[in-house]
């Protein structure tokens, strides 16, 4: 960069250079390489280059180190934070978020020293904000004194007085560059400097003229969308120092990141080379997953939720992960069928052994020992805490054996300088508890970005307005310079007195102060590159919107000017490069379909959509559902099924239930529940605890003494079968059933009963496509005897049947055939099974066939109780159908 040749000419090797923030650094030095090329050298020394603030540290450690009388500890920027929490916390006042309040307070700190304003005057006495923020102020002071600490802010008046001593030797030479704006503090100290004849050199590198352009877009998306492709373009075209300058990058980054990777990918080979852009905002380390995974082993107890389980379980990080991957996985679902939605570490240790997962075994076992070791209350000073966090991931082997990549080793290196900071709060802070160190953790990781750093800088820099400092470029697109968004608002700090802030002019103060700031920052963008555009949306959601009054001067041009190509994502890449793949829904039918048998269910899956019932029953696909406290609603029914089985297979028909005395009822309802409980506790020991049986044996005696009031009141009956099981054939299919129950009502008759515990729905039993086809296949199997059927709903609240019947019977809640609202011409109980007969052969051909489309009979509704969206893609198949 030519601009700073007459600079790079005159630099001695004791200059120093200090920039105006940290990104300008690599900049110049880069810079610095290719004018010492030009220059034919081959080796050259590097200039120092320091932002004030480093170089400020840098003296500070230096005669911290030099001078062993030099006692004051200097506070790092999360210590001082750390230290202002604490302040505010033994106040008397009460704050939600103790957290912001201390960065609130810490920046008016902050505020107050660089403007050289005194913290204690009686302006500050105005207002209670101001008054109690001047009390925490003292607070800080005294601590910082009697403890012998020093903040930043304070130690820069510290190093003027070294200065003035001459304990400090000044630089001969200074050269300021890509300073905005230098505060009261710092010009003080340049000041002094001057005085002990150090050069103090304001660099402001001549710029090329150049004729900026205006362009006017219809909304954010579009700008964005269309400063990508100008970016693009001017890659193509050669450019190699290409800029995009965004006001609010930071919460732009996302929709920035997916615009430029969907316009900058491409289909050859070669497209999985680095990225030709970089977004200078970085991520809040809480969003990467090698950090995730290691809060989640530092959460650990002795007893955790069963969605931690479960990631510990599928968590490549977790030692061990490849080679055991596909027995974790099983213990996974293992789990889940067994287990209640809190696990122990020692139960899981067993059902991991059990499982023959002998790797994930032996890390439970290090990482129980070490949990017990330490009583949960056991309080220690943050640096215990930060060597105990780091023993806690070393004994489930984190980040795991698989060889990590680039930006995961720069991941791991910034997680252990989180644990040195940690363990940096012991004088702080004392002695804490495990709680309190993993919430000191946590924030520290909150208030942590990281950005990957690349070998080489990339051509494109996306950047901040205040990144551009010092910077020039071949192309530079400034975007969202609206009305309402440039200049930025005021945002006054709310513990520094109003009046002072707009007297001396604080940053963020007021209208006016952001206004000078604004305009002198858009001057020196209209200078820093050859090629330059700002642009503005034309409107926002519902919100119309104006150029900046900073920009409004700037002539403004057309889109079409620019001649910039459409705007593809790498879908419509795929799609336009023809490059097609051809695929024929080609039904797959059953090789053999003599030999396969299913249940009911497969009839119902095929009739609510035929790829549910081709996937469920082909591919054998099953969601397991996350554990909850004590049975589902399967297992509940499953349960209830058996009692009954149990109760009737006793009492036999309703003379018997009649002539039951209230003591041999109540002692056969419990026989069968204590026997099905029993049953069930073998299968899940887990769940199946002493408190729970008891509630659970409450529950089902309520429910079974409601439905055997119900009984009594029956038309009278005869139970011949209960839980029979039959087969039965439709097409080639062989489908077995299990009746629920099948009552004798007389020697000619019976009635089939199916028992459910859901909520009661209404039932159109003569659909084409049955939702219910279980009572039409049990009646298929019974075409001589069985004349009518019922659902029997078992509610705690209530007890009802439902169903149809040949003709008219004492059960008032069975609807009879020829009452039935139909198009269908039903005259006799043999015309209803010819229907279902035919209705239901045709879906079990449909499945023998392969007929596999993705076709929900309800639409939404019928995918609402569905777990397969993933697999069948019924939202990208564009069906019309929206899935909540």
């Amino acid at each position: 960069m030519e601009i700073y040749n007459k600079l790079f000419n005159r630099l001695n090797p004791d200059d120093l250079l200090l920039t105006g923030n940290k990104r300008l650094i690599p900049f110049l030095q880069k810079t610095y390489a290719h004018y010492q090329q030009k220059q034919k050298k081959q080796i050259w020394s590097t200039p120092k280059f320091f932002t004030f603030t480093h170089w400020l540290e840098t003296l500070w450690e230096k005669q911290f180190i030099e001078e062993t009388g030099f006692s004051l500890r200097l506070l790092n920027k999360h210590q001082e934070c750390v230290l202002w929490q604490t302040i505010i916390q033994q106040s008397t006042y009460f704050f939600l978020d103790t957290a912001h309040t201390a960065k609130k307070a810490q920046e008016a700190w902050q505020l107050v020293q660089q403007t050289q304003l005194d913290y204690r005057s009686p302006l500050f006495k105005q207002c209670n904000e101001t008054e109690t923020w001047q009390t925490w102020a003292n607070h800080f002071v005294n601590l910082c004194q009697s403890q012998a600490y020093i903040d930043l802010s304070s130690v820069i008046n510290h190093l003027i007085l070294l200065f003035n001593k001459k304990i400090l030797n000044p630089p001969q030479r200074i050269f300021l560059i890509g300073f905005n704006e230098i505060n009261p503090q710092y010009q003080k100290l340049l000041g002094v400097l001057q005085e002990l004849h150090c050069h103090i050199d304001h660099y402001a590198p001549i710029y090329p003229s150049a004729k900026p352009q205006r362009l006017r877009l219809s909304d954010k998306e579009t700008e964005c969308h269309n400063m990508a492709l100008w970016t693009y373009q001017s890659w193509r075209q050669g450019k190699k120092n290409i800029g995009c300058v965004i006001p609010n990058l930071v919460e732009q980054r996302t929709h920035l990141l997916n615009t430029f990777t969907d316009l900058f990918t491409e289909l050859a080979p070669q497209s999985i080379n680095p990225p030709p852009f970089n977004i200078a905002a970085g991520n809040p380390l809480s969003e990467f997953t090698l950090i995730q995974t290691a809060t989640h082993i530092l959460s650990l107890e002795s007893i955790n939720a069963f969605p931690k389980i479960n990631q510990l379980l599928r968590s490549p990080y977790v030692g061990g992960s490849q080679q055991e991957q596909s027995q974790r996985a099983q213990l996974d679902i293992y789990l889940r069928c067994t287990a209640e939605n809190k696990l122990s570490l020692d139960q899981l240790l067993k059902l991991s052994q059990q499982q023959a997962c002998p790797l994930f075994s032996h890390l439970i076992t290090h990482l129980i020992h070490l949990i017990k070791k330490y009583p949960i209350h056991f309080l220690a000073k943050p640096s215990f805490w930060s060597d105990y966090f780091a023993k806690k991931l070393y004994a489930l082997s984190w980040p795991g054996e698989r060889v990590l990549i680039s930006s995961e080793f720069q991941l791991l290196e910034r997680w252990s300088e989180l644990l040195t900071q940690l363990a940096s709060l012991d004088f702080i802070l004392g002695e804490i508890s495990h709680a309190e160190a993993l919430q000191q953790l946590h924030e520290l990781i909150a208030n942590t970005l990281f950005q990957t750093k690349t070998l080489h800088e990339p051509p494109i820099q996306v950047l901040g307005l205040l990144d551009t400092a010092g910077m020039y470029f071949d192309a530079l697109w400034v975007m969202g310079l609206d009305d309402r968004t440039w200049p930025a608002a005021a945002k006054p700090n709310p513990f520094i007195p109003y009046a002072l802030q707009r007297t001396y002019q604080i940053p963020y103060a007021s209208s006016e102060r952001e206004y000078y700031f604004a305009s002198m920052l858009t001057k020196k963008l209209r200078a820093c590159a050859k090629t330059l555009i700002f642009s503005h949306a034309a409107q926002h959601l519902d919100q119309i919107l104006c150029p900046s009054v900073l920009i409004k001067s700037i002539p403004e041009t057309e889109l079409s000017d620019l001649s910039l190509p459409s705007y593809q994502t790498f879908a419509k890449k795929i799609m336009v490069s023809q490059q097609w793949e051809y695929y024929t829904e080609e039904s797959v039918a059953i090789a053999d379909a003599d030999s396969f048998s299913a249940g009911t269910q497969l009839l119902q899956s095929q009739a609510a959509c035929p790829f549910q019932a081709f996937a469920r029953w082909r591919l054998k696909a099953r969601f397991q559902p996350f554990p909850q406290n004590g049975l589902n609603a399967r297992e509940r029914g499953i349960l209830l099924h058996q009692i009954l089985e149990q109760f009737w297979n006793k009492v036999k028909n309703q003379e018997t239930l009649l002539a039951l005395t209230p003591r041999a009822l109540h002692q056969h309802i419990n026989t069968a529940i204590n026997y099905s409980l029993n049953l069930f506790s073998k299968k899940r020991p887990l769940v199946f605890k002493t408190h729970f049986i008891n509630l659970e044996r409450q529950r089902l005696q309520s429910l079974l003494n409601n439905l055997i009031d119900l009984e009594k009141q029956r038309p009278t009956f005869r139970q011949t079968q209960h839980e029979n099981k039959r087969q039965l054939t439709l097409g080639k299919l062989l489908l077995s059933l299990r009746i629920d129950r099948l009552d004798q009502l007389n020697p000619m008759e019976s009635m089939i009963i199916d028992y459910k515990t859901g909520k009661p729905s209404k039932i159109d039993w003569l659909e084409e496509r049955c939702d219910y086809p279980q009572l039409p296949l049990y009646c298929l199997s019974y075409p001589e005897t069985v004349r009518s059927f019922a659902i029997l709903h078992l509610r705690s609240n209530k007890m009802t049947l439902q169903g149809i019947s040949a003709e008219e019977t004492a059960l008032k809640q069975l609807t009879p055939l020829k009452k039935l609202k139909t198009s269908v011409v039903l005259n006799h109980w043999p015309d209803l099974l010819k229907h279902w007969q035919a209705s239901l052969e045709k879906l079990a051909i449909e499945f023998q066939q392969g007929i596999t489309q993705v076709n929900p009979k309800q639409g939404a509704h019928t995918c609402r109780d569905c777990d397969l969206q993933l697999l069948c893609r019924i939202n990208s198949l564009q069906l019309n159908v929206t899935v909540s």
